[in-house]
């Protein structure tokens, strides 16, 4: 056990320096022509980005029903919330009403989690804004408010409920703007920004066991009987709601931080 406990170590050390010195490898490769969206092809520059959140590993992202995407389109609360609820795996629903109706499950887990504010009616089909968007996956991925002012060139345009979760975002080098500094706050997320946001936090979803792995970012367990073995993980290690009363065996990892997010029941043991 010492010696694996050594070897892990050396393993997140090497990372840790490997990631400092080099932009953070994809963790999945996809084929040079798979273009899982018509309107989003290999020229696009978030297209290995969709491609993983599309692909069957992850399966978040189901597009328009048409085959498209709409990269450049805003992004609307409903479409989040069926992001996030995808990602995490979100069981719990709460009673609301929301408009559009097809978005009703989706929105009603993401208020029972937490990330969305819960009232008797939400309209889920306004496009969201790039500030409020981060308040919203701030709260999906635990991620705490830091209180202070950001460096960016328009930070007294961001909103005082909003600045804390924008300053930690841009502080994890998981937001960087849209050139000359400028966040530009009020404006909408197009749909392709978000995911970019959310690529930048996560390492992996999975609902299979991994061995001996490293990590930069954080890693999201959405499905009970996981096995994690042997493995750095260099942000948060999430227990999604999926795996409900399951369990998460532990053995030899690494954690830089860690996040149970609501997880219900005795779903983690560490060995």
């Amino acid at each position: 056990m010492e010696k694996k406990l050594m070897r892990t170590m050396a393993m997140f050390l090497a990372a840790i320096m490997i990631f400092g010195a080099m932009p953070i490898t994809r963790t999945r490769v996809y084929a040079q022509n798979r273009e899982s969206f018509s309107d989003v092809p290999n020229s696009h520059w978030a297209w290995s980005i969709i491609e993983r959140w599309a692909g069957e590993g992850y399966g978040v992202l189901h597009g328009n029903g048409d085959g498209t995407f709409s990269p450049d389109r805003g992004l609307t609360l409903a479409e989040l919330a069926s992001i996030l609820s995808n990602s995490f795996g979100y069981i719990d629903q709460a009673q609301v009403e929301v408009t559009p109706g097809w978005a009703t499950t989706q929105v009603g887990r993401a208020v029972a989690a937490g990330v969305i504010e819960e009232a008797p009616w939400i309209d889920a089909s306004v496009t969201i804004s790039r500030e409020q968007a981060v308040r919203y996956i701030a709260r999906a991925y635990g991620v705490a408010p830091v209180a202070g002012n950001t460096s960016f060139a328009d930070d007294a345009s961001i909103g005082a409920a909003y600045r804390a979760y924008v300053n930690a975002f841009q502080r994890m080098g998981y937001v960087r703007g849209r050139g000359n500094n400028i966040f530009d706050p009020q404006a909408s997320y197009t749909r392709a920004e978000a995911m970019a946001v959310l690529n930048n936090m996560t390492s992996e979803i999975t609902d299979q066991s991994l061995s001996e792995r490293v990590f930069a970012r954080s890693v999201i367990v959405r499905s009970p009987g996981v096995s994690i073995t042997d493995t750095a993980i260099g942000g948060n290690l999430h227990i999604g709601h999926g795996v409900g009363y399951g369990e998460v065996r532990l053995e030899n990892v690494m954690i830089g931080g860690y996040s149970t997010r609501k997880c219900q029941g005795h779903c983690l043991r560490v060995y």
